[in-house]
Parts: C-alpha cells; sequence; structure tokens
C-alpha cells in the first residue's frame, strides 16, 4: 500500500533533529515549491516521527487499522516508530526525552506494559523502564512478548520478574513489620487504642518507666487478620482494590462484631470507619515503599 505524507517541516527543527535528515532535502525552495524527499515509511509512522521533533503536542501513536478503518494505538506501531528514528539517527535529548514523555502516556503501558519494559530496555530508557514494571504488576491479563523479547538480555527480563515478585510480597512485608512492632500505624485506627499496661510490663519495663511517651496498644485480633488478608488478597491480585474489598471488610466485620451485641448494632458505623482506614493503609504502604526504596529495579545499564 502506497501512502502520500505532505508535512511542512522548519528547516532549522529539522536540522537539529538528524544531520540524516538535514541533508534529505534541498535547502532550495520557492513560495509555492518545497523540496520533496521520498521516505520508505507510512504516512501516520513519519507523522509521529515529526512530532517527536517539535517541542508541543506529542504523538499518541494512533494508526489506521487495515481491518476496520478505525484510528488505534499498537505496540508493533510504537515499535516501528522508534526503529524508524534510529534509521534517521534521531537521537538528541529532546527527541529521547519527549518519545519517553509520549510512552509513558500511551495506551500500550497500560494494556502491555511488559513489552514496553522490553523497548525501554532496548533504548536505555530507565524512567521507561519502571513505570512498565509499576504498570506490569498491575496488569490483569498480560499479553505475550513479541519480537520484541529478542533485543533485551535474559538478566533484564528476570529483573522485571523478580521486582513482580517482590511488589506482589510488598504488603506482606509491611504487615509482618506491623506485627512486630516496627511500624506504628496511629492514623484513625479502626478500633478504640488503649494503653494496656500488663502488655507493657511483659516488654521488660518496670512500673517507674522513664519513657512516658511510650504508647502500647493491644489491637484486636480481627484488626491483625484484616491485615493478613489485604496482605494476601494484593499477592493474588495486586491493586488497589485489594484495600477495600467488599469481602475482607465483611470478613472483618463479622469477626469485629462476634460476642459483642453493641458492635453489631454498629455495624454499619464500623465498616465505614474501617474502609476509610483501609484507604490510609494503602497511602501509608506506599509512602513507605517510596521513603524506605523498598523495590528496586536492577537493570544491565
Amino acid at each position: 500500500m502506497t501512502f502520500t505524507c505532505i508535512s511542512r517541516f522548519y528547516p532549522t527543527q529539522r536540522d537539529l533533529s538528524s544531520a540524516i535528515f538535514s541533508k534529505m532535502l534541498s535547502p532550495k525552495s520557492t513560495r509555492t515549491v518545497f523540496p520533496v524527499a521520498v521516505v520508505e515509511e507510512y504516512s501516520d509512522l513519519i507523522r509521529d516521527l515529526l512530532l517527536l521533533c517539535y517541542p508541543g503536542k506529542l504523538p499518541t501513536f494512533q494508526t489506521e487499522d487495515p481491518q476496520n478503518g478505525m484510528m488505534v494505538t499498537t505496540f508493533k506501531h510504537i515499535s516501528t516508530v522508534l526503529e524508524a528514528a534510529q534509521k534517521y539517527c534521531l537521537e538528541s535529548e529532546m527527541f529521547s526525552g519527549r518519545a519517553v514523555d509520549a510512552l509513558l502516556v500511551s495506551s500500550p503501558m497500560e494494556k502491555e506494559p511488559h513489552r514496553i519494559y522490553a523497548l525501554g530496555v532496548r533504548f536505555r530508557w530507565k524512567e521507561v523502564c519502571l513505570e512498565a514494571a509499576k504498570r506490569s504488576v498491575l496488569n490483569k491479563q498480560p499479553s505475550a512478548y513479541g519480537d520484541e523479547l529478542k533485543d533485551i538480555s535474559a538478566w533484564d527480563l528476570s529483573m522485571l520478574q523478580e521486582y513482580q515478585r517482590n511488589a506482589r510480597e510488598v504488603i506482606h512485608s509491611f504487615v509482618e513489620q506491623v506485627l512486630d512492632g516496627f511500624i506504628w500505624l496511629d492514623e484513625d485506627l479502626p478500633f478504640d487504642p488503649h494503653f494496656d499496661p500488663q502488655v507493657f510490663k511483659a516488654q521488660g519495663h518496670s512500673d517507674n518507666w522513664e519513657e512516658d511517651n511510650i504508647r502500647c496498644v493491644q489491637a484486636p485480633q480481627w484488626w491483625l487478620e484484616f491485615l493478613k488478608d489485604v496482605a494476601y488478597q494484593y499477592w493474588k491480585s495486586p491493586g488497589s482494590a485489594a484495600f477495600t474489598d467488599p469481602v475482607l471488610l465483611h470478613r472483618a466485620l463479622e469477626r469485629a462484631t462476634r460476642q459483642c451485641y453493641k458492635c453489631e448494632r454498629d455495624g454499619v458505623s464500623i465498616t465505614l470507619r474501617l474502609s476509610a482506614w483501609a484507604l490510609e493503609f494503602e497511602i501509608a504502604v506506599k509512602d513507605w515503599v517510596e521513603c524506605e526504596n523498598v523495590l528496586h529495579l536492577n537493570l544491565s545499564f
């Protein structure tokens, strides 16, 4: 199929983008006649290449679907655009930066992040690799790799798989530290904390302790089990839904109101309180992951 692409390209921007581009077109032109270059690529590809050369609107990487004529964004098209960029030596810092920005917001980043990860490795774009690794953990139905797999090393592929395993375990690690007393959660707890001197004494303190600001709370068992349930649910299906899963909330409510008539009457308010706290719990986990730099993506470059 033959495509005709008519694009007006400022000479200065052309020359800055690629030395090859600067030699393809004659500088001579009139008001009515523009220099012409014959290229092998199809028009949608050339359009996206030019958009990546200019500061301004990023390309959406849309191309016409030959099956139905609809405009769609495909991984194949993105990959072909970047391969053409290599062909024309589009390697400037500005071009690479715009290519990264466009990839980060592209639909394949959400639908096929593991394939975008392979592109990031190929072009040595760490920001793309990290974002793709994060998205791949949340991807419910990952598709198969394609030819792009041949362009990355076994090490970089194994690092993605290791990142995915660690990301699934991150809530479990956080909960373990909470249960061991290394992390204190005191933001709007879904139960009324009370001071328990017996537990405090069991930790080795005397009645005349000097650190009177130390708090020792006897957390209810149903809450501890709720934390474990969330960690397990996140391991099975990573994502925000694990923190507010209706089944887990209902199970926690049953445990909390068991053998307590007053609590049973306040079931709705307890559920709302627990749901609100679960959202704060998710934020606490994210902050911990960020501050402690828990997740690493050890790339080969």
